[in-house]
């Protein structure tokens, strides 16, 4: 049965107060992992800086290193990491 004059039914009203609840809850987790990820990116992004890297250039070269089956993980952290030399576009090999 419908509410009537206005009135709200207890059932509704908890639904209602649990549904809140719950997407609260899943708010503050997300928050919580998204200030995890800002906290790894800076901290990454302050050892780059301490090591005399290009931030930019380090996550592009990593990633790609990554996706080419690199195993070697502790070469890739800032203070291990070694640029690889980069390609001229004529088959050669540029110092880096």
């Amino acid at each position: 049965m419908g509410p009537r004059f206005g009135r709200i039914h207890v059932e509704d009203a908890a639904d209602k107060a649990q549904t809140a609840e719950m997407l609260a809850s899943k708010n503050r987790q997300i928050a919580e992992q998204a200030a995890q990820n800002i906290a790894f990116m800076y901290s990454l992004y302050e050892s780059c800086k301490l090591n005399n890297l290009n931030f930019f250039d380090y996550i592009n070269d990593v990633l790609t290193r990554l996706m080419k089956g690199e195993t070697d993980y502790k070469s890739l952290i800032p203070c291990n990491y070694k640029p690889l030399p980069k390609d001229d576009g004529e088959g050669q090999k540029e110092a880096a």
